[in-house]
């Protein structure tokens, strides 16, 4: 499975600690939580690509993260 981050989310997944108050900070934990725990990773690319500023990005994008419970059963977070 692959998710892809805008820097919005990214952030709140590297420190979800930092957003008590977020309304979608159960799945930021469980994010953050399995990648600290090695069952995901956060791309070299990621990191690359979100040291771009926003004057030179082409538009805005949306992203959807995809969640896999261990049933196998996805679970779908829109990110605006």
């Amino acid at each position: 499975m692959r998710v892809t981050f805008d820097t919005n989310v990214f952030d709140k997944v590297t420190r979800p600690a930092v957003y008590p108050n977020d309304p979608d900070l159960q799945a930021f934990m469980v994010i953050h939580e399995a990648v600290k725990d090695g069952r995901a990773f956060i791309s070299d690319t990621t990191v690359t690509l979100e040291g771009i500023g926003n004057d030179d990005r082409t538009k805005p994008a949306k992203f959807l993260v995809v969640l896999i419970k261990d049933n196998g059963a996805p679970v779908l977070v829109p990110v605006e």
